[in-house]
């Protein structure tokens, strides 16, 4: 082998992986976005609240078109002008 054949080597799985993770992000990134913690992202992650989401090692790893989910502690308020 040559010397450009073993950096090729090195150096293609590197570039595969860049343009992966370039549609994705990490839970502190999201954190940063949504403006909540990086705890509160991993909870979301862990219990299904973000679409695409998967581990990768410890990692969550976050498609960048998912949406901050909404609070689920806080129903959404009522017209008061709507009838039953």
């Amino acid at each position: 082998m040559t010397i450009t054949h073993d950096i090729l080597l090195i150096i293609r799985p590197v570039e595969q992986w860049e343009l992966f993770m370039a549609d994705y992000i990490t839970a502190s990134e999201a954190a940063k976005l949504w403006n909540i913690s990086h705890r509160r992202v991993q909870v979301l992650c862990a219990n299904g609240r973000v679409e695409g989401v998967f581990k990768l090692g410890e990692n969550w790893v976050i498609p960048v078109t998912s949406k901050k989910p909404k609070d689920a502690r806080y129903k959404a308020k009522e017209n008061k002008n709507e009838k039953e």
